[in-house]
């Protein structure tokens, strides 16, 4: 506002300025309008100039990312570490290019008898989470968690048998459980995830503690998945590996997996000194130049499916759980 204060009042001051030594006359100003525009031009680019110099702007700063819930691939990232509990994106230190199938699938109805090719994506990769050692309580991938570690009490997710609901059991947040809900189909067993934890507080009734997960929608006959969808039946959680109609059912191991089958478990390294490198990296980068990143918590996937990520790897996110007790030291 300085600035344009002061280039407004220069104009002003040109516009006078102009006035005075054309000698101006009461009844001529038609005839010295040019002189007039003249002159608050001139007045006006002086005082910009002015302005900017007494007043100069603020060249916008832009900080690089700082979100540690993203995951990254920049070279001379910074291990992170931690203590006790903590959620954060890793960085991918290794990759090889996406790889895929395709299959031909037959085309139904007026085109039958046509067919046409499905492409599955696969991703190769592998993601570090920190200093360790530690343990990986889940991993995520975008929103989805993939991985869960079956040795932590409270990690219940429906990566398989979705637990029922019991009022006795003291639920944490992210917990996941079937219970019979009332639908216009009648009592329906639907997934529900904790938002609080809670005790003896039924899903249905009790939006505070908990979430209907729509993700996981139940099976209809008269649907047609395509690849990466994913299923509830029974509590139990499928994914769909290829085309599949209503008349294969969840069950068809052609067609569909459970949930922990169709996102297998990545190898863990749990960033001790004792780690050795990894076979699938040395498979692809040889023997003598994979190093075993020691005392780096590291997780490596081998054909991760990607057609719930967009065909692409997705953002990987990790509860870690540091227990390494000299951090301080």
């Amino acid at each position: 506002m300085a600035k344009v204060a002061i280039a407004v009042g220069a104009a002003v001051a040109g516009a006078v300025i102009s006035v005075a030594t054309g000698g101006l006359g009461l009844f001529a100003v038609g005839a010295w309008v040019p002189d007039i525009i003249a002159g608050a031009s001139a007045g006006l680019a002086v005082g910009s100039v002015i302005g900017a110099a007494a007043f100069p702007g603020r060249n916008p700063v832009r900080y690089p990312l700082q979100d540690l819930q993203v995951s990254s691939s920049a070279d001379g990232a910074p291990i992170p570490f931690g203590y006790n509990l903590v959620r954060f994106g890793g960085q991918i230190i290794w990759a090889i290019p996406l790889t895929f199938v395709s299959k031909e699938e037959e085309s139904t109805g007026p085109s039958s008898g046509n067919s046409s090719s499905i492409y599955a994506y696969y991703a190769t990769f592998a993601v570090a989470f920190g200093e360790g050692p530690g343990i990986i309580h889940k991993i995520y991938g975008d929103s989805k968690v993939i991985y869960k570690n079956n040795a932590v009490p409270g990690n219940a997710i429906p990566l398989g048998e979705t637990p029922t609901w019991d009022a006795s059991v003291n639920y944490d947040t992210d917990d996941m459980v079937v219970y019979m809900t009332p639908t216009s189909y009648g009592l329906e067993p639907l997934v529900y995830q904790a938002r609080l934890p809670n005790i003896d507080k039924p899903p249905v009734g009790n939006s505070l503690y908990w979430e209907l997960d729509s993700q996981y929608g139940a099976w209809f006959s008269s649907t047609t998945y395509q690849p990466g969808a994913m299923v509830d039946v029974n509590g139990q959680i499928y994914a769909a590996v290829s085309v599949s109609l209503g008349d294969y059912p969840p069950t068809s191991p052609a067609l569909w997996q459970p949930l922990a089958d169709y996102y297998a478990a990545p190898t863990i390294y749990p960033g001790d000194e004792l780690q050795e490198p990894d076979p699938i990296i040395q498979g692809n980068e040889g023997v003598a130049l994979t190093p075993a990143f020691r005392g780096l918590i590291y997780a490596v996937w081998e054909k991760l499916p990607l057609a719930n990520f967009g065909n692409r790897i997705p953002n990987i996110r990790a509860e870690v759980e540091f227990t390494k007790t000299n951090n301080l030291l």
